[in-house]
């Protein structure tokens, strides 16, 4: 629990509005009575380091003689929290056995362990050993070992001899009644250096200063800290006890031209440095992404609809959205930022997606060439102008469009030769203004007119146009963003000629005929039809192998 220092300072704190202080937990077991195998005689000295983490202000999940269920039930317990923890502990002891590559804590109930049952009697070490690795610097394993004569089966040895420790993790091992004192008496001890561990243990890993508990920095002379305002140095004992961030900044609040400012700033700098998320961020950078590596990311999370509002490589805070909301779906720790293996699981299940969409697309795109050939062989094929419009009504970008719409227009011109003088004046006014209010005149003033036909085919043309007015208008200024490089213009024109979408030149123009490739694109993928080259389109079109 807090020490009365501690609880001034938390009301101070909860006055100020700033964030409550995160929790710091610890596991904390002795087994000494076996049902097989002998007594451990010290196992159960762990009681008085859980003492000393309690007052430390740690919630310690703590068992003594605990069974494999009994064992397991409560380091999962230990394991579920410590992501959320600011400093985590583990203390073992009773009986051990290990290989050379990991090393186990018994359950009482455990019989006669061998290599290949051990997992199924106790508790690997070196599991707990990776949960404390994802806290550097704010991290202890000790392990108190004791000399026994254990019944072990072929290539297992007592003790912990296949555990080592993690990058930033403190490691101490040894006899039961030394490891705890020296837990007691140097480590658990909020602002002292490290001391010199006893004969008989081992400290290994981190062991210059445990980071988690914020060391006092020297600061001046006792001489010099007798002139010390006094309410300055109380508070800061009472920050440096506490040891959080949030605690160090209300002393630089308080105290902007104080004695220990500079430790503080110094303190808070360096934890701030080892927060989850500057770890992550610092992880990321360490990976060197190159531009291409950057884009096929965001090509990754957008083929699993998680939108990076742009393909261009560059990692700003939509992207990182893409990336937090990815990996919160995942499960994994959500920061981001990316992890080496977390980008090879985007790319498998972006790939894996994506030959998901591309096969159906392939399949609805055989199946609709199909129909329209059967249609054309219905309509077109007959020749008359109502059955060549009747195909275009259905398919204007079909695998005729192009044959139906000239012989329309041999029909026009042959139309055209026919209309009075009058009326073909009146309908070369009304193609210029080309508008649908135009169109509308027209059919009322020549309802049996020459142009009819013509006019109705683009009235509804129009209309349908007008329905998709923002539709279109959003998808061109999408096209601006993100495809405003010849570069990307003509990757979207090769790809829809390697489809045999006939886009025309592959010179990053995007003209009638590439307006019509990427609609037919569109359409059988089932995006918006609009005819430009969109951030979904040109995803899709990343996805053709």
């Amino acid at each position: 629990m807090l020490n009365f220092k501690q609880v001034a300072l938390a009301s101070a704190l909860a006055v100020s509005g700033l964030p409550v202080l995160a929790e710091d937990i610890a596991l904390v077991v002795g087994n000494s009575t076996f049902k097989t195998q002998p007594k451990t005689q010290d196992a159960l000295q762990v009681r008085s380091v859980k003492t000393t983490l309690e007052a430390a202000g740690f919630r310690v999940m703590y068992g003594e003689n605990q069974t494999k269920s009994d064992l397991i039930e409560l380091a999962s317990e230990f394991v579920r929290t410590a992501p959320d923890a600011d400093h985590v502990v583990v203390v073992l002891s009773g009986q051990i056995a290990s290989t050379q590559r990991d090393s186990w804590f018994l359950a009482t109930d455990a019989q006669a362990p061998n290599i290949l049952s051990i997992g199924d009697v106790g508790l690997s070490m070196g599991g707990l050993m990776d949960v404390l690795a994802q806290k550097p610097g704010a991290a202890v394993m000790a392990v108190g070992e004791n000399a026994s004569d254990m019944f072990l089966g072929d290539f297992l040895v007592p003790q912990a001899e296949g555990l080592t420790a993690a990058q930033g993790v403190t490691l101490v091992r040894g006899p039961t009644r030394e490891v705890m004192q020296f837990l007691n008496q140097s480590v658990l001890k909020r602002g002292q250096v490290m001391g010199g561990a006893p004969a008989n243990t081992v400290v290994s890993g981190h062991t210059s200063l445990f980071g988690p508990f914020l060391p006092m920095v020297a600061t001046a002379d006792p001489a010099a800290l007798a002139t010390v305002n006094p309410a300055d140095r109380a508070y800061w004992k009472a920050v440096r006890d506490i040891g959080t961030i949030e605690a160090l900044r209300t002393y630089v609040e308080r105290y902007p031209e104080g004695h220990f400012i500079d430790n503080a700033n110094k303190a808070i700098e360096k934890l701030v440095a080892n927060t989850p998320l500057s770890r992550a961020k610092e992880g990321e950078k360490r990976l060197e992404l190159n531009r291409q590596a950057r884009r096929q990311i965001q090509r990754n999370l957008a083929m699993l609809e998680f939108d990076p509002r742009g393909i261009d490589g560059l990692f700003g805070p939509n992207t990182r959205a893409a990336i937090l909301a990815w990996q919160t779906s995942i499960g994994r720790d959500a920061t981001g930022y990316l992890k080496g293996k977390q980008i090879t699981a985007l790319q498998s299940a972006a790939d894996a997606r994506a030959k998901e969409l591309e096969n159906e697309a392939r399949r609805r795109q055989k199946e609709e060439e199909l129909k329209d050939r059967k249609y054309w062989g219905q309509t077109g094929e007959t020749g008359t102008e109502d059955s060549l419009r009747s195909y275009l009504k259905r398919y204007p970008d079909g695998t005729y469009s192009e044959i139906a719409q000239k012989q329309i227009v041999r029909f026009e011109n042959e139309r055209r030769a026919k209309a009075a003088v009058a009326e073909r004046k009146y309908w070369d006014e009304v193609r210029a203004d080309g508008s649908a209010k135009a169109y509308r005149v027209y059919l009322r003033k020549y309802p049996n007119g020459a142009f009819v036909p013509s006019a109705t085919a683009k009235l509804a043309a129009l209309e349908e146009h007008d329905g998709k007015v923002e539709l279109i208008r959003s998808a061109r200024k999408e096209e601006a963003r993100v495809a405003g490089t010849v570069e990307i213009r003509v990757f979207v024109e090769r790809k829809l000629s390697d489809l045999g979408l006939n886009p025309g030149p592959v010179d990053g123009v995007f003209d009638d005929k590439s307006r019509r490739a990427m609609r037919k694109f569109q359409r059988v993928r089932q995006l918006p039809v609009t005819g430009h080259a969109t951030q979904q389109t040109i995803v899709r079109l990343m996805a053709v192998q």
